[in-house]
């Protein structure tokens, strides 16, 4: 029921983001209508694991292994922000990394992630 966008944010824009930018990112995603649609967003860390796939190598910007399915562009970044953030410390927020399908705590204005924007199919009903 997930989509996803092919390319990240870091394949897209060829630069790590903050938090803050990655949230801005999928806004301006949406105002733009991007592949005729208005609600992406920000994936949390179940869904970020969905597309985690170690039968899957691909290839980050530096040449290193990530583990996304076949039909992604080689490139992405190796980690992703996702919109999960601490209960407690609102300064944080978990990052996913493709490489080892894990996930950390980060600071939000840590520059050194990408994201990749997931929305969900909703159910369409039939007319009778």
């Amino acid at each position: 029921g997930l989509m996803w966008k092919n390319a990240d944010s870091y394949l897209h824009l060829d630069k790590w983001l903050s938090w803050d930018e990655a949230k801005v990112y999928v806004k301006v995603l949406n105002q733009e209508g991007f592949a005729d649609y208005e609600d992406w967003k920000m994936p949390t860390r179940k869904e970020a694991l969905t597309i985690y796939e170690p039968s899957s190598p691909l290839t980050d910007p530096f040449g290193d292994v990530i583990y996304l399915p076949s039909v992604f562009s080689a490139g992405a970044g190796q980690t992703s922000w996702t919109k999960t953030i601490h209960k407690t410390d609102l300064k944080l927020a978990i990052r996913f990394n493709y490489f080892n399908g894990d996930f950390k705590w980060y600071k939000k204005g840590l520059k050194s992630h990408g994201v990749r924007p997931v929305r969900v199919f909703k159910k369409i009903e039939k007319e009778k």
